[in-house]
């Protein structure tokens, strides 16, 4: 009967409260899904095999604020290594789950971007989607939800002399080892009110 309901409902588009509260949340990052006997593989060895990517195990990260990670496509693998190879030695990353960001994107669906990443100035929220993808209407609806969060995170930051919060919708293309994160950022920083696509 829910399902027959959800069917016929209809979303209007509004705009969703935001509330922000003081408190610490202790990060459980991304549900990790791999066989047991799957090996820790280090994150800067290419994938011949990226059918099974989401089933790896990568490690022998020194910036990521958990020891191993999984990634859903070699273009968030690939932005791993951007971000361990980056010359702003503050960096920091994590791969988040549904429990460390409270992020919707409609009335019940929540939205989980692919990285948190800090570094000297800037917080950001990053997706890494395929090129064909990033038009996509769910995509750019997320993206716009991002970009609200981002505002009312930034807004919150800048009352306690904390960083701004920046979303990027980041081609998997356009992640190659002959670019950095400040190119990236520059390139594909969202705000809101413009479409997202690039």
């Amino acid at each position: 009967m829910a399902d027959q309901l959800r069917a016929h409902r209809i979303e209007v588009p509004a705009r969703y409260e935001a509330e922000i509260r003081e408190s610490w949340v202790e990060l459980q990052g991304l549900d990790r899904t791999a066989p047991v006997d799957e090996p820790v593989r280090s994150f800067r060895t290419p994938v011949s095999d990226r059918f099974r990517i989401r089933q790896m195990r990568f490690g022998n990260f020194h910036r990521c604020l958990f020891p191993e990670q999984q990634f859903h496509s070699d273009g968030e693998r690939r932005f791993a290594v951007l971000l361990e190879d980056e010359e702003d030695e503050s960096v920091k990353w994590f791969r988040p789950g549904k429990r460390d960001l409270r992020l919707f994107w409609s009335a019940d669906h929540q939205y989980v971007p692919d990285f948190v990443v800090e570094t000297s100035s800037l917080r950001l929220l990053v997706e890494i989607k395929d090129v064909d993808d990033v038009a996509d209407a769910e995509v750019q609806a997320k993206a716009n939800a991002a970009v609200a969060w981002c505002g009312h995170a930034t807004k919150h930051a800048e009352a306690h002399a904390g960083k701004p919060w920046v979303y990027l919708l980041v081609p998997d293309v356009a992640v190659q080892s002959n670019v950095d994160l400040n190119g990236l950022v520059q390139q594909y920083q969202c705000s809101g009110g413009e479409r997202l696509t690039t």
